[in-house]
């Protein structure tokens, strides 16, 4: 599928995708290239796609206290896309890269503090980056007590 652009769109290129709304209202990115004045899309299905422009990054909240954690507990977030969806997450506990795990189900992003995560007891600072399919950026950051 091919769809013609106009001026101001041409002038969005980068944050545009082609997409669907679900029967529950969300938004299903089906991505597309633009080139020479059209974006396009393989599709393999009939439906009614319709354009979509995505400048918004996505939104990281505390899903719980996270300020005040003991050992073996988790920090937990949401972080929600309303557009073209979350693609890339990152956790840096006191600069350094900490392993998490998002749910694009739940919407939820966990992060151990377990013996993995290599974090002693002590004031530390917390950063979660996440990025949606279209590269919007935003960020969280916040300290914590680790008990």
């Amino acid at each position: 599928m091919a769809i013609k652009l106009n001026d101001s769109q041409l002038n969005n290129a980068d944050n545009l995708f082609i997409g669907y709304f679900t029967k529950n209202g969300n938004i299903s990115n089906k991505n597309g290239i633009v080139s020479n004045g059209f974006i396009s899309a393989e599709l393999n299905s009939f439906r009614n796609y319709k354009i979509f422009l995505d400048n918004s990054p996505p939104i990281i909240k505390h899903a719980v206290n996270n300020m005040q954690k003991n050992n073996n507990q988790e920090l937990i977030f949401t972080i929600t896309d309303s557009k073209s969806g979350v693609d890339v997450y990152n956790v840096f506990i006191d600069d350094n890269w900490v392993l998490s795990k998002y749910s694009y189900e739940n919407k939820k992003l966990i992060v151990p503090l377990d013996k993995y995560s290599n974090i002693l007891p002590g004031k530390h600072r917390c950063r979660v980056e996440a990025l949606d399919e279209l590269k919007n950026k935003s960020f969280l950051e916040f300290e914590f007590l680790l008990n």
